[in-house]
């Protein structure tokens, strides 16, 4: 039986509930990103297949962009995976690669799968046009979403020099609204307020950028920026693997 984990934050799946774990990216060809420790290379992958050789179990995954012309056999490398459940959680586990196959590389089933509970964190770059709306000195502002969260965003002006009057530490944002045009995730979320905690200037192109906390949301507008958030993330992966396949 695996050890608790040391980080509260996160859990461990372990037995047979990693076997129904790694059945299910199968299934819903869930995209992985692979890291091979202590090398520099990172690629997207999906789970192919299981194989046992011997006593111990092994899930199988497509050949990375260049993993043979790169790696070689790669015989007992260590990589690490990470990908997004259908929970909308992130998922993070260890393991060895065996051999390679002719449909695959062979990788012996981790020990553990943790799975990572620090949802209000995890941040994403939006589609392009992605806005955040609200009202500030009795004007309505729109500001390009350059990052976003369950928890804040980080917003800039939309037009070099444009006058936002000039937002503060600690300024509160009313009638806030999160705005995504991008066909397939169309979507509004209505946060009610919003306070500003961090503001950065870029000295070279004058642009101002606002760090902020959302407040006062209610659980079904948490819920959907939640579900849209790894949706897209999700999506992201998705396109990189197919861009990587050529």
């Amino acid at each position: 039986m695996a050890e608790p984990p040391d980080n509260p934050e996160t859990d461990r799946i372990s037995e047979k509930q990693i076997r129904d774990l790694l059945k299910q990216l199968e299934k819903e060809r869930t995209v992985l990103t692979l890291n091979l420790i202590g090398r520099d290379y990172e690629r997207l992958t999906i789970v192919t297949g299981f194989k046992k050789i011997g006593p111990i179990p092994h899930f199988i995954i497509d050949y990375p962009h260049e993993f043979k012309e790169k790696i070689g056999t790669a015989r007992n490398e260590r990589m690490k995976f990470e990908f997004i459940g259908l929970d909308k959680i992130q998922y993070v586990f260890r393991a060895t690669v065996t051999g390679i196959a002719p449909d695959g590389i062979l990788v012996q089933f981790p020990e553990y799968i943790e799975r990572i509970q620090r949802r209000r964190f995890f941040r994403i770059a939006p589609p392009l046009g992605t806005k955040l709306i609200f009202l500030w000195n009795a004007e309505r502002h729109a500001l390009d979403v350059i990052d976003i969260s369950e928890g804040g965003a980080l917003i800039n002006r939309e037009k070099k020099g444009e006058k936002t009057g000039e937002l503060a530490i600690s300024n509160y944002l009313t009638n806030v609204a999160f705005f995504c045009p991008e066909k397939g995730f169309k979507l509004k979320v209505a946060i009610e307020k919003a306070i500003v905690k961090r503001v950065d200037l870029d000295a070279e192109t004058g642009r101002r950028y606002y760090a902020v906390q959302f407040l006062n949301m209610n659980q079904k507008e948490t819920n959907k920026l939640n579900n849209f958030i790894y949706s897209y993330q999700r999506e992201i992966l998705r396109r990189r693997y197919l861009l990587e396949r050529g």
